[in-house]
This record gives structure tokens, C-alpha cells and sequence, in this order.
């Protein structure tokens, strides 16, 4: 029976300045070995990076191991890579060097079965970038409960033997575990060094979820130890019920470094209440920033031979959400249940889900049936695939399936006896992958490097290949691929505010949104003035134009670590025209502006509050002036005019002209007394914009005056009456309103 080992968080470090763009290509004398899902995913294509039957002129000793499980890349300052990854059946580590075009060119063992001294499942490559030290490749033992964590310097000269490896690359504080991964959350989610850690068993007290925590980032050593428990002390697994949320909390396993697997597996079982599923493979934690990393996905596999009452027999897929102020608290959802056949369930066809890949969108759910071809099994029985679940959605499509290749021509190159020295068919579902994982941030958009461990590709030359002794007659052969074109984030359109402005100057314009975790994942905005091609005026989140003479729309376009979304956004920097300076005329006290509206009247060089008419009657001394303001945009300041109003002879009036009632509908009476004789006098009454609306003259006149004045079929308003006279005018205005 196989057991799974294999790594998640295949890390990429980008050590230098951006290099040139990658182009993937095949590389290998072996095919790819997969099905694509070519009517989900059109786009994608799959090539063979390196395999067993591989040979590397730069070093002609070196042989690519079987069993192809957990890897790193890291992005060196050249342009080159520096790539590891696990062998798991061989208890040995691979180190190779690829060129800037990710094609290999040397390889070595960086660990070989002496130093590995267990099998090496996942792993997880430490960088300082994002975990806050190394790079460490952090790779797991899962040869048994006393099985141990490596922490392995990248850069490290190869280590050969047990007691090397035991005083140099062996992390005490992980603990022991039948370990599957021990992943690293960014540094950045806690400021603290926070291990998660998948405990592949499937013994009398399941397999566990653990964590180690240490206050001093990068210290591996000397922090604590603690597994996963509900807070209602439940440890059974089926009695998390998919699409329902449990309190769950992380609790200490005293003095948990100095134990033994045994004593920590029974303690936490026993003792602590925790959580017994059946074997929890791979975890990797969503992609995005801090945020983002507190949302955690594992596998929990699944197995024939064990405890189905309780645990899951077909594999399960579990979210763990970390507390944002106490990584210790969180609560636990199954996402995914295969144990559930009926046709009403999405996911009835997983089979044994083994190897998890997380990126901002998505989780890919990678296979490894371990040929279980029981009876109950056979309706669902299939060749290991890789899933896509979509986060937002829970959509679930398949991305690939293994191609055993059991009716090609070269089906005996790959449908191996187990000593490798015949044609033998494979058995469906015995095939598994290793890592998954995403290249995008080593600058190769979209694209991703996939273990692959044929286990009946096997040929006595594949054997011994590490140098080691432990495992000189592993067969196995492996290889690693590359697939382009599969989604990790979803890039929609922007959000985008506009702006509006007046001729002459700049606006602002802005973008956010365009994905899910856009404020933290290093989202890029770039500004185009054509909605497709062109180069972009600018890049950011905040855009300020150049002067604007006329109103000119940008297209904004969403980029996420290289890759771009599939259209632009529109949005108008709208410029409007700044008003001609207006002119104002004086009759008498009665100032007008040319402009019938925007206006603001000024009194030495002070906004005079509320007087926004085309018209108005001055009443004290002072420079006036009038800005006329259209859209937002203002003229400018009229000239100003001194009006001296104290001079104004009022004497003939006595000072006592009424109009009432003052305001009504239309109807007013005008009468004042005059003590003096005078030539003549004219009525007058004038609207806002200057326009006279009625007039009267009267010859030789003293006494008392009284008159009625119609503006019934006048337009509601302010008007003003201006009295004139041998000596002067007199002013008063009067409102119309219904």
C-alpha cells in the first residue's frame, strides 16, 4: 500500500531583479503522463520538465529519483532557479539548477536516504521574504509516529549521513509526527513563527493537526507544541457535518519537543480531546497576505483499512480559519466530502484526496487512490485527477487525470511488475501526485510545477540512484511537469471613481478591487487611453492626469503578480468649462450681472452671503463684483464697481414709501407722501434680470401718492421699484411668491 508524501506549499523566492520571460516547453524524453481537461480549461497545455529516464550533461552521474513528492523553488539573482524536491520512497532530497528559461542543467542529492532516514512527503521552502528567515527547505519524516521534521539550509553543501543530519538539519520543536507537511505561515500573519503540521496516521488515534508556535520568528526549536480539539471536546471526524462551522481551539502538548510520537499521539488523544481523522495529508493556507494566510485547507485522505465508522473512508477537504488576534482560536468547516456518493453531492467522485494547492481563488485537490479497488469501491473507482474548487462558489471541475498509458505503444516503459523487470497493467487508481505548485511569483504567470509519481514506472537502473544506503533497491522512477494556463486568481474589473474638473487642471481618478484580497496581494493598476493595446501612461492606484483642456476617458487594467485581467474599465476625467468673465451694469442703486445664473456677489472683495441673483439693489458703500460659477467652475471676478449710496437725495420722499403687502401673489400697493413740489416723478419696477415690467410717469406732483401695482402675470421673484425724481431715485424691493 502507498502512503501519500508529497508538499503543498511548493515556495518560489525571487532573489533578484525581474529576469526575462520564461517560456515553458517540453524538456523531457518522457511524455507528460496526464489527460488535460481541455473543454474546462482550452487554454492549457502540459510539458515534461525532467524524469528518471532524463540524463543532465553538466552531470552525468546524476539520475532524477522516484516517488517525486514535496519541492521549492527559489528565483535566484541571475535569473536562474535553484529547485528541490523530495523523493519520498527514497528518503532523499534532488537539488538542481535550472537557467533562466527553467530548463534543468545540473543536479546533485542534497539529502541522501542516511540523512533523510525517513520518508520524505511534502515540503515547504522557508524564505526570508515571506516567512521572515531561511530559505529553509522544511520537509517532513513519515516513516512512523517517531518520524521527524528536516529543516535544511538551500544553499547547504549535500549531507550523507544520519549523525550530520541529526545535529545539523533535525527541528526538535516540530516534534514527532507520521508527518505529512509542516507549513510556515507568512510572517506577517502573526509576527510570530507559526508551523502547521499534517499528522499522516491512521492508528488506533487518527491523525491529528498540530500546531508549533515560537514568539521569535525563525526559531524552530524552542517554542510550543499544540494539536487541534473542538471546544465541545467531540474527536470524532464524521461528526463534522459538511457546510457547518465548529469552534475549535489549538491546546499545548506540555514539554511537547522532549516527547516521544507516541507519547505526544496518545497524550493528545487521551489527555487533550483532539480531533482523530483519518490521516491529514496535505495543508496549505490561501494566498493573498496576511488575511488571506489565516484561512487554512488540509486533506484529510482517507483509508480502506482503518476506522471508517468514525473517520472518513473516501477523504474529506477541512477550512480552518485562524483567529485574527489568537492563532490559537479559529473555527473548522468541511468543505468537501467524499464520502458522500448520492448524485445530489458535487464532490461524490473524490478518491482519497492526498496533495492540496492554494492559491487566491482557488484550492487544487490532487488524488492518490492507493489502488484501493475494494469491492464497495469499483463504481467510483478512477485514475488519480486533479480537482479545481472554486473558493467564492464551491464550483468543482476537474483539471487533469493521469494517463497510465495502459493501450499505447509504450505502455510497457510505464505498466511495470514491482521488481521492474516486466510488462505488467497498472491497476486503476495507483498512480499519485506530488506538489502542486504555483510558478506565478517566480515571474512564470499562471502556470504550475506538478510532481508526478508513477509507481509502476520501474526499471532496476532507477535503483540506488541517491548514493545512500538505506534504499538501494527503490525502482521507482518520477517525474516533474509544467502546466500553463491554469487559473489561480480571479480577476474582475476595477472599481473606479472619476473625476470632475475644470478646464486647465488635473484630476484624480482612482482603482481598487478587481479581486478578492486587492489590498494586500500586491494588485498593480495600469492606466491606458485606449480601451485594448497601447502602453500604459501610468501604473497605481491613483492616478493624477496631466491638464485637462476637454474631457478624456482611461482604461484601467487589473494585474495580479504578471497576470492581467481580461478587459479595461472606463473611467472619464469630465472637464468643464470655465465661465467668461461677466459684466456688470449699474442703474442707479440696481447692480446686474450679464450672466442670469451662477452668480456670487462680492463686497469688497467678500462673498456676500445668500446674494446669488442676476440683480441687486446696493445699500451700502463698497466696491462690488460678481463671479459666476457653472458646474463647479468659476469666472473670473467681474470689475468692481464703487457705489457711494449715503448721497442719494431722500429728502423729497420723506423717507416713507410703502409697498404692501410685501410679498404676496401679484397685487401690491405703492403710495408714499411728498412735501415738496417736484417737475415730475416716474414709477418703475424692474424683474432680476433687468427687464422693466412696469412704468408710470406723473407730472408736477406733491401730496400723497397711492397706487396699485399688477404683476399678477409676472413670473414669481425678487423685483425692484424705483422711484425717480427731480432730486434723485429712490429704491424698494418687493417678492412675488404663490
Amino acid at each position: 500500500m502507498t502512503y501519500k508524501l508529497h508538499l503543498t506549499a511548493f515556495a518560489v523566492l525571487l532573489a533578484g531583479a525581474a529576469s526575462a520571460q520564461v517560456t515553458l516547453q517540453q524538456h523531457s524524453v518522457t511524455p507528460p503522463l496526464v489527460t488535460l481537461n481541455t473543454t474546462a480549461f482550452p487554454n492549457t497545455q502540459v510539458y515534461g520538465l525532467i524524469g528518471s529516464r532524463d540524463s543532465l550533461a553538466a552531470s552525468p552521474g546524476y539520475r532524477f529519483g522516484g516517488s517525486a513528492d514535496g519541492a521549492g523553488v527559489l528565483r535566484n539573482a541571475d535569473g536562474s532557479f535553484t529547485v528541490v524536491v523530495n523523493h519520498e520512497d527514497n528518503f532523499a532530497v534532488s537539488r538542481l539548477h535550472m537557467n533562466s528559461n527553467f530548463v534543468p542543467v545540473t543536479g546533485e542529492y542534497l539529502l541522501n536516504s542516511n540523512a533523510g532516514m525517513w520518508r520524505l512527503c511534502s515540503a515547504t521552502l522557508a524564505t526570508p521574504q515571506e516567512h521572515g528567515f531561511g530559505p529553509t527547505f522544511l520537509t517532513c519524516g513519515e516513516s512512523g509516529l517517531e518520524s521527524m521534521t528536516h529543516s535544511v539550509n538551500l544553499f547547504a553543501n549535500p549531507i550523507t549521513d544520519s549523525l550530520t543530519a541529526a545535529n545539523s538539519t533535525i527541528s526538535r520543536g516540530i516534534g514527532r509526527w507520521n508527518g505529512e507537511n509542516a507549513v510556515p505561515l507568512p510572517a506577517a500573519t502573526y509576527n510570530k513563527t507559526i508551523i502547521i503540521i499534517g499528522d499522516d496516521d491512521s492508528g488506533p488515534n487518527g491523525g491529528q493537526v498540530a500546531m508549533y508556535m515560537s514568539d521569535v520568528i525563525g526559531d524552530l526549536n524552542n517554542g510550543k507544541l499544540y494539536v487541534l480539539r473542538r471546544t465541545d471536546l467531540n474527536q470524532r471526524e464524521r461528526s463534522i457535518l459538511p457546510g457547518q462551522t465548529y469552534n475549535v481551539e489549538f491546546v499545548e502538548v506540555p514539554n511537547g519537543s522532549s516527547l516521544t510520537g507516541a507519547q505526544i499521539d496518545a497524550y493528545s488523544s487521551q489527555t487533550l480531546n483532539c480531533i482523530e481523522f483519518q490521516r491529514v495529508e496535505d495543508i496549505d493556507y490561501r494566498k493573498g497576505g496576511a488575511a488571506a494566510a489565516r484561512e487554512i485547507y488540509f486533506n484529510a485522505t482517507g483509508a480502506a483499512n482503518a476506522d471508517t465508522t468514525d473517520r472518513t473512508l473516501w477523504g474529506r477537504v477541512y477550512r480552518l480559519v485562524l483567529d485574527p488576534n489568537n492563532p490559537l482560536h479559529g473555527t473548522l468547516e468541511c468543505i468537501i466530502n467524499g464520502d458522500d456518493k448520492s448524485t445530489s453531492n458535487p464532490y461524490r467522485e473524490l478518491y482519497q484526496p492526498d496533495n492540496i494547492c492554494v492559491t487566491q481563488d482557488y484550492v487544487y485537490v490532487q488524488e492518490d487512490p492507493n489502488g484501493y479497488n475494494f469491492p464497495a469501491a469499483l463504481p467510483y473507482v478512477h485514475d488519480a485527477r486533479i480537482y479545481q474548487y472554486d473558493i467564492q462558489t464551491g464550483a468543482w471541475t476537474t483539471l487533469m487525470e493521469f494517463n497510465h498509458r495502459r493501450s499505447a505503444p509504450d505502455s510497457a516503459s510505464y505498466n511495470r511488475n514491482s521488481a521492474g523487470t516486466a510488462h505488467s497493467r497498472s491497476g486503476i487508481g495507483s498512480w499519485e501526485y506530488g506538489a502542486m505548485v504555483d510558478l506565478t511569483p517566480a515571474e512564470i504567470p499562471n502556470a504550475f510545477l506538478i510532481c508526478l509519481q508513477p509507481h509502476t514506472w520501474r526499471y532496476p537502473e532507477f535503483s540506488g540512484v541517491d548514493g545512500g544506503t538505506l534504499r538501494p533497491n527503490e525502482k521507482q522512477g518520477s517525474m516533474l511537469i509544467t502546466v500553463t494556463n491554469v487559473p489561480r486568481v480571479k480577476i474582475t474589473s476595477a472599481t473606479v471613481t472619476a473625476d470632475t474638473i475644470c478646464t486647465g487642471n488635473t484630476a484624480v481618478l482612482s482603482a481598487t478591487g478587481g479581486n478578492s484580497y486587492w489590498a494586500t496581494n500586491g494588485t498593480r493598476y495600469h492606466w491606458y487611453t485606449q480601451p485594448a493595446g497601447g502602453t500604459p501612461v501610468f501604473t497605481g492606484q491613483w492616478y493624477n492626469t496631466p491638464a485637462l483642456s476637454t474631457s478624456v476617458t482611461y482604461y484601467v487594467e487589473v494585474e495580479v503578480d504578471g497576470v492581467v485581467g481580461a478587459s479595461r474599465t472606463p473611467v472619464t476625467a469630465t472637464v468643464n468649462l470655465i465661465p467668461a468673465m461677466p459684466v456688470v451694469n449699474q442703474s442707479g442703486t440696481v447692480l446686474t450681472s450679464s450672466s442670469t445664473v451662477g452668480n456670487q456677489w462680492y463686497r469688497n472683495g467678500v462673498a456676500m452671503s445668500g446674494v446669488t441673483t442676476p440683480s441687486i439693489v446696493v445699500t451700502q458703500d463698497g466696491y462690488y463684483s460678481v463671479v459666476v460659477t457653472i458646474n463647479g467652475c468659476a469666472s473670473p471676478a467681474s470689475q468692481e464697481i464703487f457705489m457711494n449710496v449715503t448721497s442719494v437725495e431722500e429728502t423729497v420722499l420723506n423717507n416713507n414709501v410703502r409697498v404692501f403687502p410685501n410679498p404676496n401673489d401679484g397685487t401690491f400697493t405703492l403710495n408714499f407722501n411728498s412735501n415738496e413740489p417736484t417737475e415730475s416723478f416716474r414709477v418703475e419696477v424692474v424683474n432680476s434680470v433687468g427687464q422693466t415690467v412696469y412704468t408710470e410717469k406723473v407730472a408736477r406732483f406733491n401730496g400723497r401718492y397711492n397706487q396699485q401695482l399688477d404683476l399678477s402675470t409676472e413670473a414669481d421673484g425678487v423685483y425692484i421699484v424705483n422711484i425717480y425724481t427731480d432730486n434723485g431715485v429712490f429704491q424698494q424691493q418687493l417678492v412675488k411668491q404663490h
